[in-house]
């Protein structure tokens, strides 16, 4: 998980708007919470609300990119 995690953060501090922590959770999210709490905690909350199958596809997109 720490592999993802730092790959979130990454994008956060990059303001990547491409990756889909942007695409499928901050930009749906209301400025209080992005207010309330910060970056990690962020990708924490992304994390949590992924479902294995979802989790297990990012793995495989980020280590494997030109699978795709």
């Amino acid at each position: 998980m720490n592999m993802m995690f730092d790959k979130y953060m990454q994008d956060i501090k990059q303001n990547n708007k491409s990756s889909k922590i942007f695409k499928h959770f901050l930009d749906h999210k209301r400025p209080e919470y992005l207010e309330r709490f910060s970056a990690p905690e962020w990708v924490r909350d992304f994390i949590a609300t992924m479902t294995d199958r979802y989790y297990n596809e990012e793995i495989k997109d980020y280590m494997l990119p030109w699978r795709g």
